[in-house]
């Protein structure tokens, strides 16, 4: 029997670390697809790995780390013009052996390969630190801790360690903060966004981070609340190496709170050599013109500002 962790299990909770009840490293050493037959729809087969148990973060399992296990699991192909989806959680699942796997699942079994068989989550073995940095999260604050300090403990941590988070940790954190955060989220969302914009972070925890600052109504923000967060958010437009996460602020989070109040360039954006690059950041992440049009037309009447001084 091999498993312990300090992680909660938390069903339902939008952190798949947290929701799931176990949490293992498996490699694949092994595989043996059968022949394909008739099957309820188009073909189906057996594809049979064996596999061996790596790292239990958390959870029980019946057999110990380094030890083999068999999974066995349908997969299902269809004419590759017909409209129906391949049923099974497998059908599409491709690997070789040496390939290792971070498992999360959920259920009560402590076998891995019935937890595995019904479409368990598998990620890249290199977020297990995430998994380790949550188990020490987890002991930030003492029961009846304020949501205060546990806000700040949560924020503090990530912060010391963004070099080393991805975007497992980021939907850890934030479902620990994100109750705390609907108490005073004037005062506490912009303060999550300034994790999004330290360019330490990876892009896939900024990334994970930013879409879940999209939740929330703007209007319930308070107007300094919201030109803190638009000024993050023209921040990281104007990081070159945040490319990635351009596209979604320029069609979406900032237009999104710019709406909410006619807010001038002026208040958002002061230097006009930033003006400057924010236009060549919005051109450069869109596909056609007319994506991005309000916020440069938001930028224009900033120019026709200038011009009329």
């Amino acid at each position: 029997m091999s498993g312990t962790s300090r992680l909660p299990c938390e069903p339902g909770s939008t952190s798949d670390v947290l929701a799931a009840t176990h949490v293992f490293q498996v490699e694949v050493c092994s595989l043996n697809g059968l022949p394909w037959e008739r099957g309820p729809v188009g073909q189906k087969r057996i594809l049979e790995l064996t596999l061996r148990l790596g790292t239990v973060f958390k959870g029980r399992l019946a057999i110990g780390h380094g030890e083999a296990f068999v999974l066995k699991v349908d997969q299902h192909r269809i004419d590759r013009h017909a409209v129906e989806d391949v049923p099974g959680a497998w059908s599409h699942f491709t690997t070789t052996p040496g390939t290792a796997y971070l498992v999360l699942a959920s259920g009560s079994s402590d076998q891995p390969s019935e937890l595995m068989k019904n479409g368990a989550g598998l990620i890249d073995p290199g977020q297990a630190g995430d998994v380790g940095l949550a188990e020490e999260a987890e002991c930030l604050t003492q029961p009846g801790a304020s949501a205060t300090e546990v806000f700040r403990a949560q924020l503090r941590f990530a912060r010391a360690h963004l070099s080393q988070v991805h975007d497992l940790y980021a939907r850890y954190l934030w479902a620990r903060v994100r109750q705390v955060i609907s108490k005073r989220p004037s005062a506490r969302l912009p303060q999550v966004l300034s994790l999004v914009i330290s360019e330490k972070g990876s892009l896939p925890f900024r990334s994970e981070l930013l879409s879940s600052l999209s939740w929330g109504d703007p209007g319930e923000l308070t107007p300094r609340a919201r030109i803190r967060l638009a000024r993050g958010y023209v921040e990281i437009l104007l990081q070159q190496d945040s490319n990635p996460l351009h596209r979604g602020l320029i069609l979406f989070d900032l237009p999104q709170f710019l709406q909410s109040e006619n807010r001038p360039v002026c208040d958002v954006v002061s230097a006009w050599r930033d003006r400057d690059r924010l236009r060549e950041a919005i051109v450069a992440a869109v596909d056609n013109p007319g994506e991005g049009r309000d916020l440069l037309d938001w930028l224009d009447g900033g120019r026709r500002s200038r011009s009329r001084s």
